[in-house]
C-alpha cells in the first residue's frame, strides 16, 4: 500500500513539473540570474531521488532516460506556449538526475527496502 502511495505521489511530482514548465507564465528574470537552472536541477533531482526509492539497478537506468526525455520534450513544447526553448535547462535537468542517481547509489535510497512489496 505504501509503495502505491509513494508511486502516486511521484506522479504528482511529474504532473507538477509538467504544469510549472508548460502552463505557468514565464517569469522575467535578470539576464545574469541562474536561479532558473537551479530550479530545474532541484526539480529533476528530486524526481529521480523520489523514484530511486522504488526502483534499483536496471530500472533506474530506464528512469534516467524517461526523465531526460521528459525534460527534452518539455523544452520543445515550451515555444508553442510562449515560453523559451533552452538547452541549458535540459543540461540542468540532466545534471539533477545524474547527481540524484549518484546520491541514491551512495545510500540516498534508504527507503528502498521499506517500500518493497513483502514476498
Amino acid at each position: 500500500m505504501i509503495r502505491t502511495l509513494w508511486f502516486l505521489a511521484g506522479l504528482v511530482i511529474v504532473a507538477a513539473i509538467i504544469y510549472l514548465s508548460i502552463f505557468m507564465p514565464q517569469v522575467e528574470q535578470a539576464a545574469d540570474s541562474q536561479i532558473d537552472k537551479v530550479k530545474h536541477f532541484i526539480a529533476y533531482g528530486t524526481l529521480m531521488l523520489w523514484f530511486s526509492q522504488l526502483y534499483q539497478d536496471k530500472a533506474r537506468l530506464h528512469l534516467i532516460w524517461i526523465f531526460i526525455g521528459l525534460g527534452v520534450a518539455i523544452e520543445f513544447i515550451q515555444p508553442l506556449t510562449g515560453r523559451e526553448f533552452s538547452i541549458l535547462d535540459m543540461l540542468a535537468n540532466t545534471a539533477g538526475i545524474l547527481i540524484a542517481l549518484f546520491i541514491a547509489s551512495k545510500g540516498g535510497d534508504f527507503l528502498y527496502p521499506k517500500l518493497q512489496k513483502p514476498e
